[in-house]
C-alpha cells in the first residue's frame, strides 16, 4: 500500500496535495470473504474511502499479515481476475 501511494503522490501533484491534506469525507470498513476461482474463499477487510462530492471512491482490501489469507490475496492478485470478469468500470 505504501508502494502505490508513494507511485500516486510521485506521479500526480492534485493526488499528492489531497492526500497531504488528509481530509476523507467517508470512511467506511468492513469484513468480507472474497470467493475467487483460482484460491478459494479469501477473509479480508475492506475499506472504503470517499470524497463525498462524487462518485470517486477508494477501495482497500486487505488480510492480516502473516496469514494464510494474505497468502490467498497476494496469489489472487497474481493470478488476476476470472475470464469475463471486467477489468474496469
Amino acid at each position: 500500500m505504501t508502494r502505490l501511494i508513494d507511485d500516486l503522490r510521485a506521479g500526480n501533484e492534485r493526488f499528492a496535495a489531497l492526500w497531504a491534506k488528509g481530509t476523507v469525507a467517508a470512511h467506511r470498513e468492513d469484513h468480507k470473504t472474497v470467493e475467487h476461482p483460482s484460491v478459494g474463499p479469501i477473509a479480508v477487510d475492506c475499506d472504503v474511502l470517499t470524497d463525498g462530492d462524487s462518485e470517486c471512491k477508494i477501495v482497500i482490501l486487505s488480510a492480516v499479515a502473516g496469514s494464510e489469507d494474505e497468502t490467498k490475496l497476494h496469489l489472487a492478485t497474481l493470478t488476476g481476475p476470472p475470464s469475463g470478469t471486467p477489468t474496469s468500470l
